[in-house]
């Protein structure tokens, strides 16, 4: 008994719905880890340049930055 074309294509969408799925929740990951990656960065490129005085950042700034751009992530 063979399969009419419209059962095959049903039962492909199915698993091409779980395998968007998946890649939805990998791409939700590398997403999540690149912002952490690039918050990394910030903080890093803070501590190594000045402010418009000239001085360099305090941690209490560099905190207060990083805090902000993890709560415009959210």
């Amino acid at each position: 008994m063979t399969r009419s074309p419209l059962r095959t294509q049903q039962s492909t969408s199915k698993s091409t719905r779980r395998l968007a799925s998946v890649q939805h929740t990998a791409r939700r990951q590398d997403t999540a880890q690149t912002r952490a990656h690039t918050l990394s960065d910030y903080t890093t490129h803070l501590r190594a340049s000045n402010n418009k005085r000239g001085r360099p950042y305090t941690e209490k700034t560099i905190t207060t930055y990083a805090k902000a751009a993890r709560t415009l992530d959210r």
